[in-house]
């Protein structure tokens, strides 16, 4: 089981709600459970055979090996993001990296920029 292509962050400025990209190996795509957590707390967890897409605040999307995973809405400040993969035998393959979304206030409303990418 292997989880790849899941490049260190790069500026998203467009949404506080990113969408992780990556790539497994070793099993079929379908066949595994995708998860993540934010500061250590689970906000997502999908099998793959349940995947239907990213439109709402969670969901998974597969095209072959790659998967999209929408892990929500992030908190304003540093976080810690944690992405996983399990297999049908348990064995799990994740990844961690930090994020700051940063507050900005404009025209009176709050809005975050989130500087977090995984692709």
């Amino acid at each position: 089981l292997q989880l790849a292509a899941t490049r260190k962050l790069a500026k998203l400025t467009s949404t506080p709600q990113p969408i992780i990209y990556g790539k497994v190996g070793g099993e079929s795509a379908a066949l595994l459970t995708y998860g993540a957590s934010i500061n250590g707390v689970g906000v997502v967890r999908i099998k793959g055979s349940d995947a239907s897409g990213t439109d709402g605040d969670t969901g998974l999307s597969l095209n072959g090996n790659r998967f999209a995973l929408a892990i929500g809405r992030l908190p304003e400040g540093k976080n810690t993001i944690t992405i996983w993969v399990t297999d049908r035998g348990g064995n799990r393959a994740k990844k961690s990296f930090t994020s700051s979304p940063l507050g900005v206030k404009a025209l009176g409303m709050n809005t975050l920029n989130p500087s977090v990418t995984c692709t």
